[in-house]
């Protein structure tokens, strides 16, 4: 029943850094209370009518403690006490949105279960992931602040490849902050045929259906093909968020010992074709 501290570190155009003490209840694990640390820096473009026209540093940190319980390998739900940090400042262009700094703290829950037999490529089984928070107090526009969100995925074998279905979205409730948990459509298996960050909001819609299909003459690589649809119902960009959108991908992937590759093409609504060439997780 011993103690874990983790520490984890991502540097890039995107930093994270967390950590976190995790102290088991019970000798089976099923229990246990959690302390965590989190800071996060996540740039946002800004764009109108397919022109990025700002970039705004975005910087979020969190402090919090859980209790919860795990449940072997297939997941854990915890629920606790949480504070945040938000803060974004206009760096490049023309300063759309107002720079903000404002804090709040309240109620975090999260839920999730696992059970793909491969992250990345999947041929069968169930990932599920639910959250919430609820602001008990804070600055003055996040005081009544509520966000939740959910993310899942499944997969099915179907002939000799499998096809994956994915589904997730965010709501908030109370304050229209637009960074104050930013979320993002736009980008690589992320509605394919927009730029990175193209459609931005607090609320949105996204779903997936991709089939891949093993190349047989080389371990580990994938042809794939996916159709894609999505919405952010309060994207900074009025048109944009007025409609459905979608994008058709298709792409080459293989899983490498440093992480996933990806070559692929997309086209969509907006009559853009996108290339990409890609390493690690999307999304």
């Amino acid at each position: 029943m011993g103690a874990e501290w983790k520490t984890t570190a991502q540097v890039g155009s995107s930093s994270l850094l967390q950590t976190e003490f995790y102290q088991p209840l019970q000798i089976d694990g099923y229990a246990f209370v959690s302390s965590y640390l989190r800071y996060g820096n996540d740039p946002l473009n800004i764009w109108h009518q397919d022109k990025q026209i700002a970039e705004y540093s975005n910087t979020k940190a969190s402090v919090g403690i859980d209790i919860g319980s795990g449940w072997s390998k297939y997941g854990e739900v915890r629920l606790g006490l949480a504070a945040h940090s938000y803060s974004a400042k206009n760096k490049i262009g023309t300063p759309l949105l107002n720079d903000i700094h404002e804090q709040a703290y309240g109620i975090r829950f999260n839920s999730y279960y696992d059970q793909l037999d491969n992250y990345f490529f999947p041929t069968r089984g169930l990932y599920l992931d639910v959250n919430a928070f609820q602001a008990l107090g804070g600055s003055e526009n996040l005081n009544d602040y509520t966000n939740f969100g959910f993310s899942m995925r499944q997969a099915f074998p179907l002939d000799t490849g499998a096809i994956q279905f994915t589904l997730k979205g965010q709501g908030t409730l109370g304050s229209d902050e637009p960074v104050a948990d930013a979320k993002w459509l736009g980008g690589f298996l992320n509605l394919s045929s927009y730029r990175y960050q193209q459609l931005l909001g607090n609320k949105f819609m996204y779903g997936a259906a991709q089939y891949l299909y093993p190349i047989s003459f080389l371990s580990g690589s994938y042809l794939g093909t996916g159709l894609e649809v999505g919405r952010v119902f309060d994207a900074v960009d009025a048109e944009l968020a007025a409609a459905w959108h979608y994008s058709t991908t298709l792409y080459l992937a293989y899983d490498s010992y440093l992480g996933p590759l990806y070559l692929g093409a997309a086209y969509g609504d907006n009559k853009q074709t996108r290339f990409y060439m890609m390493m690690g997780k999307q999304f």
